[in-house]
């Protein structure tokens, strides 16, 4: 890990260190300075003797001066909730899923109940094997598990949340 590849976990690295070696928080700045390269470094440099002994200030500064902002975690989020539909969808029979990719869903949950929707229509004697537009029978997924009943998409669904924790 490094500063130029992962700036955030390298200050979280740093700052558990810092805090494991029990060094007092006004001498943080002053040991991470000199460690500074690329952009970090000269947002380091363009603050005040003053601001730069303050390691919250020359934290912010840094994760400015990199463009990492609170717009930046919902990006990185977003992207994650993506990949994490794509292989959902991706575990699908294929007509499953291409029921499923017809909607483009924007979150698994929306995903989930596609899936379901789909699933009820097919094994229905009212649709014959053929799903209509807009169809969702019954509760959600996550409701179903709640209720103690069984659901093959709902405990995929609960598969793909728990390995993205992890």
């Amino acid at each position: 890990m490094s500063l130029e590849v992962d700036p955030e976990a390298y200050l979280t690295s740093f700052e558990r260190q810092t805090t494991a070696a029990q060094w007092s928080q006004e001498w943080w700045s002053n040991q991470l300075g000199p460690n500074l390269i690329g952009e970090a470094q000269v947002a380091y440099h363009a603050l005040t003797h003053e601001n730069g002994m303050d390691y919250d200030l020359v934290k912010k500064a840094i994760l400015q001066q990199l463009d990492i902002t609170e717009e930046t975690h919902r990006h990185r989020f977003q992207v994650d909730e993506l990949v994490t539909i794509e292989q959902f969808v991706e575990v699908l029979g294929p007509e499953a899923c291409k029921w499923v990719r017809r909607y483009r869903p924007t979150t698994l949950d929306a995903a989930v109940r596609l899936a379901e929707g789909y699933k009820d229509a097919m094994t229905s004697p009212l649709t014959r094997g053929r799903p209509h537009l807009g169809q969702s029978r019954g509760p959600l997924p996550a409701a179903r598990l709640a209720a103690g009943q069984s659901s093959s998409m709902g405990a995929l669904y609960t598969t793909i949340c728990r390995t993205k924790v992890s």
